[in-house]
């Protein structure tokens, strides 16, 4: 990858809170125009990788460079570095008592000076990309989800910036809904602008087939161009272990059994004994150490 082209770089990036590690060790470099889809389950890291990227959070440790700009730096003005990049959240964060165009006019008005017919034009313009010209003088309130975030989106555009992070923003809308969004963000992405967007939407990422970078516990488990949602799986084998031996009622996780008879009789009550003195339940243990060894071999099949 072409240094000139780099956006965002991120090396060796750690993120706790109190004694909680959140985001353990990533890198990741983002090249201008780029669409990336961040993915994972609750709780992976992804939405704190934007924050941290936006500067609403600081790193624990590593280092963040946005446009060229350190993050970590104490000479580095945030607010600077925040007006080259947008973002979009999953819950809107409309401000209910303003307008629709008032919430799209706010920043241009009090951070770029412009006046207020400067700032209503260019915020009339993105609400007629986003196809709600007609709304521009209604309270959030009035509008749907998909409307909100389509507000929310021009909000943040409305600067042009050259970065656009969106942290679910299909999350609380219908599949439908959830294509029109997509369809903004494509169309902004067409501009020349990067997106980087986290998401739980499966049919989205795979409709898109863009770059999809896979976070489990604070870790990047995948990074894959052109990507769909779950094309290479990740198996946590001590987890899926350990929660496996809980469910099973088994006080010691640790206890083996012969794995080559890990497999009873498929009809034996819970307490027939049939393999070397163990019982049913004690066999399905013994069948998912047998898994999770294989796994820990990296026999994945």
């Amino acid at each position: 990858m072409n240094e000139n082209d780099v956006i965002i770089d991120v090396k060796d990036l750690h993120k706790s809170y109190g004694q909680t590690e959140v985001i353990k060790g990533v890198d990741m470099s983002v090249r201008k125009g780029e669409v990336i889809c961040i993915i994972g389950p609750s709780g992976a890291g992804k939405s704190t990788i934007l924050r941290c990227l936006n500067g609403l959070e600081r790193a624990s440790s590593g280092q963040i460079v946005v446009n060229g700009h350190d993050l970590g730096d104490p000479h580095v003005n945030i607010d600077q570095v925040r007006e080259q990049v947008g973002m979009v959240f999953q819950h809107f964060n409309l401000f209910n008592n303003m307008s629709v165009i008032d919430n799209i006019t706010l920043a241009p008005k009090l951070v770029h000076k412009e006046t207020d017919e400067q700032a209503r034009e260019h915020a009339m313009a993105l609400l007629k990309t986003v196809e709600l010209a007609e709304k521009a003088d209604v309270m959030p309130k009035s509008l749907s989800g998909g409307q909100k975030q389509r507000v929310a989106i021009a909000r943040a555009y409305v600067n042009h910036p050259q970065i656009l992070l969106a942290d679910e923003p299909t999350g609380n809308l219908d599949p439908t809904t959830s294509l029109g969004i997509m369809e903004v963000l494509d169309a902004i992405n067409r501009t020349g602008t990067t997106v980087v967007m986290a998401t739980h939407n499966e049919e989205i990422v795979n409709s898109m087939r863009k770059r999809v970078v896979e976070l489990h516990t604070g870790k990047i488990v995948r990074d894959e161009q052109q990507g769909s949602y779950d094309s290479a799986l990740y198996f946590p084998d001590a987890e899926v272990e350990s929660k496996s031996h809980q469910a099973l009622g088994t006080s010691d996780p640790n206890a083996k059994y012969r794995r080559q008879n890990a497999i009873d009789s498929t009809n034996a009550p819970d307490d027939t004994v049939d393999v070397e003195g163990a019982t049913r339940a004690e066999t399905v243990v013994n069948a998912v150490d047998v898994v999770a060894a294989a796994v820990h071999d990296g026999q994945g099949n």
